[in-house]
């Protein structure tokens, strides 16, 4: 799910909690800032900073910065060496990936949740993803037989602006 850099605190609590949110990734210092005024009244148990310029000193142990985060998961990687199969395994197309919310400019913002399936990533080798007008038959419909969608152009879809780069994020991770 995206927040909207110019949300208030109040507006992202509400968020978080709908979501039920456990992880949270902000851009800077700003932001960090304004979430750590309300993260103690949600779920949230780790919050990753993009850009840690300007952030020396931080002693909350949820805040972790990008580079320490890659690192940690490699190490848990190697730890753990089928950890990451036996999660994208347990995955379904069906499943939740992500909410998008809108403004909530006419009352509380309301959630729109994407599947797996509609955001065209494939944490599994099962599912197509865009790209030609060729009939896909890799995907496959809750009963796992070939749904016959093709591969051809999704219709963009209003998002918050921090929806495109999870996806960008998310598709690198399950994509490797």
């Amino acid at each position: 799910m995206g927040v909207y850099p110019t949300s208030a605190p109040e507006q992202i609590r509400y968020l978080l909690d709908h979501s039920e949110a456990r992880l949270i990734f902000v851009e800077n210092e700003e932001q960090l800032d304004k979430l750590l005024t309300i993260v103690g009244d949600t779920r949230i148990e780790r919050v990753v900073v993009w850009d840690a310029k300007g952030l020396w000193g931080y002693a909350d142990e949820r805040v972790t910065f990008f580079e320490d985060f890659l690192k940690q998961g490699l190490a848990f990687a190697e730890r753990e060496p089928t950890a990451v199969a036996r999660r994208r395994g347990a995955v379904a197309a069906a499943d939740t990936a992500m909410i998008i919310y809108t403004s909530g400019t006419t009352g509380p913002p309301k959630g729109a949740m994407l599947s797996h399936h509609s955001t065209g990533l494939r944490p599994s080798p099962l599912w197509g993803m865009g790209g030609s007008s060729e009939p896909c038959p890799e995907r496959v419909t809750a009963t796992g037989e070939p749904c016959g969608r093709t591969r051809g152009p999704r219709a963009p879809s209003p998002a918050s602006p921090d929806s495109t780069r999870v996806i960008r994020w998310r598709s690198c991770c399950s994509m490797g």
